[in-house]
């Protein structure tokens, strides 16, 4: 993340999900495994997401962390990054590590996360778009 604020937004919303997918039937069906990028671009895999874990977690170098997912073999990637390289540079990580992503690719969502650019491909596509102006 690119800030302390987009950090703590992100973990939170993640928090969010956990605590809604936390029942005993999916808790026996699924190991979660926590890859927590951090502002300055350290990295943590943990196995949860409480503070004290990921602040006592070995911060990983960016490297050494692509090696570990790499490495790994997960089924699958929910991404909670709500900053801009959240959205696509990470996203691409794992699309790059052949680790399916739930949700938008990050060529999606650097279209989406720019409304001017959005409704000029809708147009372009036929689809009727209100007009507007790019202040």
């Amino acid at each position: 993340p690119v800030s302390q604020y987009y950090s703590m937004i992100s973990v939170h919303y993640a928090r969010q999900m956990l605590a809604g997918s936390s029942d005993e039937a999916t808790k026996a069906s699924f190991e979660f495994t926590f890859a927590v990028v951090l502002p300055g671009g350290a990295w943590c895999i943990v196995p949860d997401l409480d503070q004290g874990t990921i602040d006592d977690a070995p911060k990983l170098e960016h490297g050494a962390a692509l090696s570990t997912l790499a490495a790994s073999d997960f089924d699958v990637c929910v991404p909670h990054m709500f900053c801009w390289p959240g959205y696509t540079q990470y996203r691409s990580i794992f699309d790059l590590i052949g680790v399916p992503l739930v949700g938008n690719t990050a060529e999606c969502m650097a279209l989406i996360t720019d409304k001017q650019q959005t409704k000029a491909v809708a147009a372009a596509a036929g689809v009727p778009v209100p007009p507007g102006e790019l202040l």
